[in-house]
């Protein structure tokens, strides 16, 4: 430590004098790179040789495979295309079939096999690069150090003589604390050690490197001394800088021999949740640029690298509410981004219409006009706000439409159409559709070519009698529709004589389209579903109208519907097999997370039991797997990533487990290792109380559902012997059973034992109302009318007498105001419950009770019809029910404040709806 009577008032004679006693003042260390007791090796490019060799190994394998299946399946394709025997090219279809699923699953298997030696290559030539010009590196940086004390010797006076000394002091300090950091930072890398383990004839060989080389150490403490040196010569901010590059060759060098790799996206190291949003949004933006709104796309590129630089800011200090804090803000952008890309796909829609209707412009012979619209279309670009271009690309299209449509008609009034020619070409065309196609004779009106299909025929004849019709009007319109089907025809009928085999074509190939998408249907039926579903649409659209259509056109459309079936197929294929090795990777994962939990089982970290992991890398094995059952491309190639890492990341996370338990202690563990442990103990023990809460739910779920199945399944029989709709209850049974198959995939109980406290409560109203029904059918039908009617008759008294209600509330006068402001009086408040009241007309409820009686009296007497009095008593019941439903001053008196819900109407309600099940069950069968 300095004394206190250390000054840097003394003028050393030499500059390196200067530093020296500049050092001692600070307390700083000289130039000394720190011993290590352990036997530490060189240098890791060995060992990361050794792995990379090892990956591309089985990489070559991986393509040998995937070399292998292709050369069968495109030998199985020549022998299909050579097979001329049905049967025989099934079966060779067949087998190709499997050859082609062979070929997917091994292309798979080559992808992650290459995903795995990149990734062992970029270790090797990240370190590579490091560490071949270390030795000039550090020369640099001695020669930088000499020559800025060369400088300094020459520099004549203070440069910091004319700073105020408040804010050379406060610059010092700065400059001092950023230094003393930096420096901190460099020892303890220098401190950290890890293994690397070689397995030669089946043995382990450990060996330890330091996280940085002596080199290494010596070029960042060289860059720091620069830094002091720039800092005496009076440019403040290039000391900085100097200080923040050597943070960032700090991480260079640890980064390189650990091993890490670089993150070219930075939100991989995000929750998923976000990342997913966030990478929609860069492929968004480089659509945008694409289509020449790079402004628009910039400056959304400007708000997520904003938003990106906060989630970072997150991620390090609290990575645990990195969701929490920034899923609106991501959420917003979205909305911004996806709001931007629908307006610029309506520019560029509308920026077609338009350049399209400059063309149908000069096509029309109206060249000035379209350069016209050419130069106001050049007028609304606006590449930067997206919704005013838009709007004038709207506006401008519209506009444009009338004007060519008005451009039209005057044009066509102009045309001299010759009427007899076309009445001329009309006939030609009507007998050279007869002897084209119609035979004479005895079979007269017969197709001659049978390829021809009948509704080819039929759309021939409707065209020429449309034609005859229009012939026929005076309307220059019409003439001029005349003119263009007549063309039309003279081309159709053309094709079909001289294609007319082409519908064969069109037959073979439309079945082996549908034989795809059955497949696609069958074993894909995950993959591609909506283009499955589209393309499926499009061929049944196609195999409903190619009959009548021009063959050559049917002939096209049916090769696109097949090329895209192919590709429809392929792309499916690859998905599924895509899928499958994600599938096999999740094994591995699994059997990974059984290691770690093998290692971790049956310790105890503070209080809590450890009884095996349950932590983050479960979820994220979760997550992985969410990802890849949307089963699309960048899914799974998603999916795939997240694996392949999540392998790699447990492997590490077990091996220090396994160390710290061999070792005894965790005094054996280097810096990151340590660091690793201490984060796994801190996921062992959240993961544990999860474990403990969910068996605990779990054992809740199932005390709770044991008990509620039986009481359902006995109310269903109740219900039935009281021929009770028991649909309800059939459906709650099933929820039920369901609810343990979704629990036991899951995992989560919380929601299952919520919804089981809501099924209790639905038990206990049904089971209300089935004891209620069954006292209700003990009575005979006049007791259950004039039961019923003492209820409703007790609703209209309480609604009646509801003033006395609210007097004791307060005065109605101060309790109420009307909309206008004009307070209601104690008559505007008897007015109002007198009609609530008189919803219920007594002359209804004692038709109700009359009729009840007669069907009792109906019952009892042989002999005498019940159904008559059952209906009338039906149609008074219906008429009370409906004045009890649906209509406003019932509506606010059930929203009254003035109490705390209104029993009676309830219960007249209730009362009505059970009268109505007891008199239609009143009858004896």
């Amino acid at each position: 430590m300095p004394e206190d009577n250390d000054t840097l008032d003394v003028t050393p004679t030499t500059v390196q004098g200067w530093i020296e006693k500049f050092n001692k003042v600070k307390g700083w260390k000289p130039l000394k790179p720190p011993s290590s007791d352990k036997d530490l090796m060189a240098t890791p490019l060995n060992r990361f040789a050794e792995a990379h060799a090892k990956a591309n190994s089985d990489a070559l394998e991986a393509n040998s495979a995937k070399l292998q299946a292709q050369s069968k399946m495109d030998a199985l394709q020549q022998a299909v295309d050579a097979q001329d025997d049905p049967a025989e090219k099934e079966r060779a279809e067949a087998a190709l079939e499997t050859a082609k699923d062979a070929y997917e699953a091994a292309k798979a298997a080559d992808k992650t096999a290459r995903d795995v030696r990149n990734k062992m290559a970029t270790k090797l030539v990240t370190l590579t690069e490091v560490e071949k010009d270390l030795d000039k590196d550090l020369m640099d940086a001695s020669r930088r150090v000499a020559a800025l004390q060369d400088q300094l010797e020459q520099q004549a006076g203070d440069p910091f003589a004319q700073v105020p000394k408040e804010q050379r002091e406060s610059d010092f300090k700065l400059v001092e604390a950023m230094r003393n950091m930096v420096a901190g930072n460099i020892e303890r890398v220098r401190g950290e050690v890890f293994s690397m383990v070689k397995i030669v004839d089946g043995a382990k060989i450990e060996r330890s490197y330091a996280a940085i080389c002596p080199e290494e150490y010596k070029i960042l403490h060289a860059m720091l001394d620069e830094a002091m040196l720039i800092y005496l010569t009076g440019d403040v901010d290039a000391a900085k800088a100097k200080i923040t590059a050597t943070t960032d060759q700090l991480n260079v060098f640890r980064s390189a021999r650990t091993g890490a790799t670089i993150i070219e996206n930075q939100e991989d190291a995000f929750d998923s949740r976000l990342t997913l949003p966030m990478g929609a949004i860069d492929g968004q933006l480089s659509w945008l640029r694409t289509v020449g709104f790079t402004p628009c796309a910039d400056d959304k590129k400007h708000s997520l690298e904003a938003l990106r630089a906060l989630i970072e800011e997150t991620q390090r200090n609290t990575p645990e509410k990195v969701f929490d804090f920034h899923k609106d803000a991501v959420a917003e952008l979205v909305q911004e981004v996806e709001l931007e890309v629908e307006d610029a796909k309506f520019c560029v829609e509308t920026t077609k219409r338009i350049l399209k209707q400059i063309a149908t412009l000069r096509a029309m012979d109206a060249p000035v006009t379209a350069d016209l619209l050419s130069a106001e279309l050049d007028a609304v670009e606006n590449p930067t706000f997206m919704q005013i271009r838009r709007t004038g690309l709207d506006r401008l299209e519209m506009k444009w439409m009338t004007e060519i449509g008005n451009l039209k008609k005057l044009q066509a009034t102009q045309e001299q159409i010759n009427v007899e020619r076309l009445n001329t070409q009309l006939e030609d065309l009507q007998a050279k559709y007869d002897d084209m196609f119609k035979t004479s004779g005895l079979f007269k009106g017969n197709r001659k070519d049978k390829k021809v299909p009948k509704e080819a025929l039929d759309e021939l004849e409707m065209k020429l009698l449309a034609a005859r019709q229009l012939l026929e009007t005076d309307s220059v319109d019409a003439l001029k529709l005349a003119k263009e089907y007549l063309d039309d025809l003279e081309s159709f009928e053309t094709s079909l004589s001289d294609n007319s085999v082409s519908f064969d074509y069109v037959i073979i190939r439309l079945g082996l389209v549908n034989k795809k998408l059955d497949r696609l249907k069958t074993k894909y039926a995950a993959y591609e579903a909506v283009r499955t579903v589209d393309l499926a649409a499009r061929v049944k659209k196609f195999e409903e109208t190619y009959a009548s259509k021009n063959p050559v056109k049917s002939h096209l459309e049916i090769a696109e519907l097949y090329d895209e079936a192919v590709l429809v197929k392929d792309d499916a294929r690859a998905c599924h097999a895509a899928y499958k090795e994600c599938e096999k990777l999740a094994k591995t994962v699994t059997s990974e997370i059984k290691s770690l939990s093998k290692s971790m089982a049956d310790s105890k970290i503070g209080d809590v039991e450890i009884s095996g992991y349950y932590g983050k890398y479960v979820d994220d094995l979760a997550e992985a797997q969410r990802v890849a059952d949307e089963r699309d491309k960048a899914s799974l190639s998603r999916a795939n990533t997240l694996l392949i890492q999540l392998v790699s990341d447990i492997q590490d996370t077990t091996a220090v487990a396994l160390k710290r338990w061999a070792k005894g202690s965790r005094d054996a563990l280097n810096g990151s290792e340590l660091a690793v442990w201490t984060a796994l103990k801190t996921d062992c023990v959240s993961g544990q109380e999860k474990e403990n809460s969910r068996e605990e739910n779990k054992k809740i779920f199932d005390t709770e559902r044991d008990a509620l199945k039986p009481k359902f399944q006995k109310l269903i029989e109740a219900f039935s012997k009281l021929n009770l709709d028991t649909s309800e209850l059939d459906v709650a049974l099933t929820e039920i059973d369901g609810l343990k198959a979704t629990t036991k995939v899951s995992g989560d109980y919380e929601a299952a034992i919520e919804r089981l406290k809501e099924l209790k409560a639905d038990l206990e109203r049904h089971s209300k109302t089935a004891v209620e029904i069954k006292a209700l059918s003990k009575l005979d039908a006049a007791a259950a009318t004039a039961a019923c009617a003492d209820k409703l008759r007790g609703f209209v008294s309480a609604v009646k007498g509801f003033d006395k209600v609210i007097e004791k509330v307060g005065d109605v006068g101060e309790l109420v105001a009307t909309g206008s402001g004009d307070a209601i009086t104690e008559s505007d408040v008897k007015t109002y419950l007198d009609t609530v009241a008189g919803l219920l007309r007594d002359a209804d409820i004692k038709k109700l009770e009359d009729n009840g009686k007669l069907l009792q009296k109906a019952i009892d007497t042989t002999g005498s019809d019940p159904r008559p009095p059952r209906e009338a008593a039906l149609s008074a019941l219906r008429t009370l029910t409906g004045a009890l439903q649906a209509n406003a001053p019932l509506a606010h008196f059930r929203n009254q404040p003035f109490t705390s819900g209104t029993p009676e109407l309830d219960i007249a309600v209730q009362a009505l709806s059970r009268l109505e099940v007891k008199l239609l069950t009143a009858i004896p069968k």
